[in-house]
């Protein structure tokens, strides 16, 4: 039913669109004089007005139908795509669908090779020079075993690797000194690990590093990436399931003055003693430490004393207690809390956090010592926008 308005809404945008300009051929403007002696058709709509209608258009389904008119609405359409996330095709491999970008669809500034999966490699990727306008860039899990195309990618602001498994030391290299790359994604690079985070520091203008499930990093290489370039630049730093850092790895962290956010959920090893490095990140307004079995109502004490949080991720920490929510109190200005699976919580603990009068999210779930019968209370003295139900 959504499609059908929306192509009768096109359908009628577009009968419209060619009375206007038939009305234009009658006063003869001199726009468009050179179609006065000619049988109109809609091959003949202009480039740039055709530009202007596929702008408008919402529904994929309708796009499509535009670009199956004729060659000319063809072409106008794909100058006018700037996103993109291409299919595999049996007919033609992935090199040769990259190979042809370049020249179908010149305005992009955004693609998305995910879909292509591990057909894509360095022979695919080579071609992407050739796309000026390039911005974000998702390889996905291609098979890459090098990034020489990236310096070429002057305007290239966004970068994700994530699922890349053939990254190495010498690939990483070629994103040595490159001062547009500000989000870099390494999610589940298996082979990312401290030598490679020697060159990721390299990257003077990197402000947000995703490095979740880069199982081979240690607290060797987030010191090596605390003292290098991009230290100074971070401000979002994802280091969720790096299970082998351990609490001296917040001892590093604690120099990036200017980091706003930090996970480093699931990461076992990290204790009370670490959280105390983080009271030196004064600009820190979101952190997930969640499923830290160490972390107790003791290492709440030190980070509410110095962070003003807007956003604290909890869940999973069992150890967490009444005695942490007094704590959490004094996080004046937090606007969300994950609470969830934390055992220990009672409704005499939970009834502190009414106190929080930004407290917009709280997330509940799986609180076994929380009871239905505290919840309208609790409602009633904050002013929730969600809330989780244990």
């Amino acid at each position: 039913m959504r499609e059908r308005r929306a192509r009768s809404k096109l359908s009628g945008f577009l009968k419209e669109t060619k009375l206007v300009f038939k009305s234009a051929l009658r006063r003869k403007r001199p726009e468009v004089d050179q179609y006065a002696n000619e049988n109109l058709c809609w091959a003949h709509i202009p480039h740039e007005l055709l530009i202007n209608i596929s702008e408008l258009v919402e529904s994929d389904c309708a796009f499509k139908t535009i670009r199956l008119v004729c060659r000319h609405w063809n072409s106008c359409v794909n100058y006018s795509i700037t996103s993109l996330a291409p299919k595999p095709l049996k007919s033609t491999t992935s090199a040769s669908m990259v190979k042809a970008l370049p020249t179908r669809f010149p305005s992009l500034t955004f693609l998305d090779l995910n879909r292509l999966g591990n057909s894509v490699n360095d022979e695919a990727l080579r071609w992407l020079v050739d796309i000026p306008k390039l911005k974000r860039l998702r390889v996905g899990s291609g098979n890459c075993h090098s990034l020489n195309f990236v310096p070429n990618l002057v305007d290239l602001s966004v970068l994700s690797l994530a699922g890349c498994y053939a990254l190495d030391s010498d690939t990483i290299k070629n994103l040595e000194g490159h001062t547009a790359v500000g989000v870099l994604d390494l999610f589940d690079c298996p082979n990312v690990g401290d030598e490679e985070l020697g060159g990721i520091g390299a990257m003077v203008n990197l402000s947000e590093l995703i490095l979740s499930r880069c199982t081979a990093i240690t607290d060797v290489g987030i010191a090596i990436l605390s003292t290098s370039c991009s230290a100074a630049s971070l401000t979002y730093l994802d280091l969720t399931g790096c299970d082998i850092i351990t609490d001296q790895a917040l001892i590093s962290i604690s120099a990036m003055s200017r980091l706003e956010f930090l996970s480093v959920a699931g990461c076992y090893q990290i204790s009370n003693d670490g959280l105390k490095n983080l009271v030196e990140l004064t600009s820190m307004r979101r952190l997930d430490i969640s499923e830290c079995p160490g972390v107790t109502d003791a290492g709440l004490k030190h980070l509410a004393s110095a962070l003003d949080l807007v956003d604290l991720n909890l869940s999973g920490c069992d150890e967490v207690g009444d005695e942490g929510m007094s704590e959490i109190t004094n996080l004046r200005h937090l606007k969300g809390l994950d609470l969830s699976f934390c055992g220990k919580i009672t409704d005499e603990g939970l009834m502190l956090l009414v106190t929080l009068a930004e407290l917009t999210h709280l997330n509940l779930l799986g609180c076994v010592g929380v009871t239905p019968g505290v919840l309208p209370a609790l409602s009633n003295g904050l002013r929730l926008a969600t809330l989780g139900l244990p």
